[in-house]
């Protein structure tokens, strides 16, 4: 697979599936970087591309914030085709602007922080991303709201990132409580740091 174009950031707030399967797919959480990702697939096969947790994305420009992964992010590509996702990140860098349309970004690899990197421990197959709930229309978005999440992580990494202190405890609780993803259907290398990456998995349901 390989990126079309620039990675970019992205204002419509219309998440709509109207021209799914090449546009619309939502993947990752949080409130203020939000980025148009689009991949082209070659191959004869349809294929998955991956975003582990702690994958960085960084702002060519610095009055906006960098972004990032807290949680794994998978979304399919059929053959011969293109696909665009939003991709929904947390700010690394409090103060600065949201990301919008006028500003690009690219990709830098993941974290090496090791409180950022403690926090995804706590996280790891912790629901938290917006396609995790069937866009919000699941039981469980219900009783976990997606807003309520995204709010709870962003106040967890600006401690570390922001603050320089420690996750508050009240927060490592309301995590300990998050529902968990289904072992199954989740990434062999989220569970085995030393497993190979499925060239395709099915994008992640409740069902």
């Amino acid at each position: 697979t390989s990126v079309v174009g620039e990675i970019r950031g992205y204002e419509q707030e219309n998440k709509s599936a109207t021209l799914f399967p090449n546009f619309g797919i939502f993947g990752g959480s949080g409130k203020f970087i939000k980025l148009a990702y689009t991949v082209r697939n070659d191959n004869k096969y349809p294929v998955s591309v991956f975003f582990p947790a702690g994958t960085i994305f960084k702002s060519t420009n610095l009055e906006y914030q960098h972004g990032i992964l807290l949680q794994w992010t998978w979304f399919c590509v059929p053959a011969n085709s293109e696909r665009t996702v939003i991709l929904y990140l947390y700010c690394v860098n409090k103060g600065r602007n949201n990301s919008d349309a006028t500003n690009t970004y690219h990709l830098a690899g993941k974290t090496s922080s090791k409180p950022v990197l403690e926090l995804l421990n706590l996280l790891k197959l912790k629901m938290i991303n917006y396609e995790f709930f069937k866009h919000l229309k699941s039981s469980s978005a219900d009783a976990y709201d997606y807003d309520v999440i995204s709010e709870k992580m962003q106040q967890a990494l600006w401690a570390l990132t922001n603050d320089g202190t420690e996750i508050p405890a009240e927060l490592k609780a309301y995590i300990s409580e998050l529902p968990e993803l289904d072992k199954e259907k989740v990434p062999a290398q989220m569970l085995d740091a030393n497993a190979e990456l499925e060239v395709y998995l099915d994008e992640y349901t409740e069902e």
